[in-house]
């Protein structure tokens, strides 16, 4: 176990320097904590994606909550979440207090264009090292490409289909994995009486998987009655009902940060809460700094309490902010007993395997669409990004510093 302090500060230098969105989070998650801090192994690593990518709410805030929680248990959760989550809403909230409905003109800044360019580079960096990750040659480089291929059939319908493309494609890969894990089952058999005496030398350490238990009942129920509450919001302030539909929207939310827009935007637009072009401003912005693209309704929030002063800008920005949240962190305690359950299992090897399969296929599949046609719309564009990946794939160039030098690349040329 390590310290919260350790927690805070590797989730707050990530909070702080983490551009490109939830897919590229995770590449940034693979090379801090897995590659350079050992925290997990790959395996452990695809386990806690796998679990998060099937749950709603936001990914890769989830992947940092389980992280968290990996290190220092609940309270090393909790920091985590703040540490990665707090700095990206408390400039969305500055932004959104000092907004002058004319925030839709954010989205054709040079600035943002060199930041999109670079979430390129982060994205395909992850991916290429999630690849490297596979190994098993070709086979399992081939069961990449057809999840690659599915995802993207399953966008060109989009809606439903496409979120549950992206579920159903990790369930089958870990389904699959399990299958063809069978022929090792002579070997893990010949194994059975070492499996016995170590779960007994572990008999001591239960009260840990019944804490666990509980908290996760525990978070169910809570859970339960939010989402309950949410719908009884009829009548109460608007902030209160925005919040109501924050709760709901991180509830359902399957996908990635870039799917809370629709959830988020009609309800605000039909109840005249914001007019339309704040909320697409509130979507840009959000796009254009670090941390989670769930952070856009602090800047909503604040933007709504801002007429009744700045006191009342930050506690609906920090309402907004923890009902988008709770719900996807409350989903991670509630499953996670289960899913350590099953990762304990013999099958789990091969389940595991193919769950990292699905995952590096997602990883490329969002980087086909929607990352590089939003990203790449030029040949200063694709200068940008190709320049980024070179800086990234050097360790001792800081990320913040690659940053930097997109925006202004982005500022100047394009």
């Amino acid at each position: 176990m390590g310290s919260v302090a350790e927690v805070i500060g590797a989730f707050l230098r990530l909070g702080c320097t983490s551009f490109g969105g939830p897919v590229a989070h995770l590449g940034y998650f693979h090379r801090e904590f897995v590659t350079r801090r050992s925290w997990l192994d790959d395996g452990q690593w695809a386990s806690t994606v796998a679990m998060c990518q099937l749950l709603p709410g936001p990914t890769s805030t989830q992947v940092a909550f389980s992280l968290g929680m990996r290190r220092a248990g609940m309270m090393g959760a909790v920091a985590a979440w703040a540490a990665f989550t707090l700095p990206s809403a408390a400039v969305l909230a500055a932004a959104g207090a000092g907004l002058v409905a004319r925030g839709t003109e954010i989205s054709g800044a040079g600035w943002l264009a060199g930041l999109r360019a670079l979430a390129v580079a982060a994205v395909a960096r992850a991916a290429w090292s999630m690849a490297r990750a596979l190994g098993g040659g070709g086979p399992l480089i081939g069961a990449a490409a057809c999840t690659v291929a599915v995802l993207a059939v399953a966008r060109a319908f989009g809606g439903v289909a496409a979120t549950a493309a992206q579920v159903g494609v990790i369930v089958a890969a870990a389904a699959a994995g399990i299958a063809m894990d069978r022929g090792d089952r002579a070997t893990d058999m010949s194994r059975g009486a070492g499996a016995a005496r170590g779960a007994a030398a572990n008999s001591n350490g239960a009260r840990e998987p019944a804490a666990a238990r509980l908290h996760g009942s525990v978070a169910a129920l809570v859970l339960a009655a939010l989402v309950a509450l949410s719908f009884a919001s009829a009548g109460a302030p608007p902030v209160v009902q925005a919040a109501a539909t924050c709760v709901r929207a991180g509830s359902l939310v399957v996908g990635g940060g870039h799917v809370v827009l629709p959830l988020i935007e009609r309800p605000f637009v039909e109840h005249a809460w914001l007019p339309e072009g704040t909320v697409i401003a509130a979507y840009a912005l959000a796009q254009a700094v670090p941390g989670p693209l769930f952070t856009m309704v602090a800047f909503l929030g604040a933007a709504m309490g801002q007429p009744d002063g700045p006191w009342a800008a930050a506690g609906a920005a920090a309402l907004m902010t923890a009902s988008v949240f709770v719900p996807g962190l409350l989903l991670v305690v509630a499953a996670m007993p289960a899913w350590n359950a099953i990762a304990g299992a013999r099958a789990a090897r091969g389940a595991m395997r193919g769950a990292t399969v699905a995952v590096t296929g997602v990883l490329v599949a969002a980087l086909a669409d929607p990352v590089v046609p939003a990203g790449i719309t030029d040949v200063t564009t694709a200068c940008i990004a190709a320049g980024s990946l070179a800086l990234l794939a050097r360790p001792r160039v800081p990320v913040v510093a690659v940053v930097a030098l997109a925006a202004l690349a982005g500022a100047l040329l394009a």
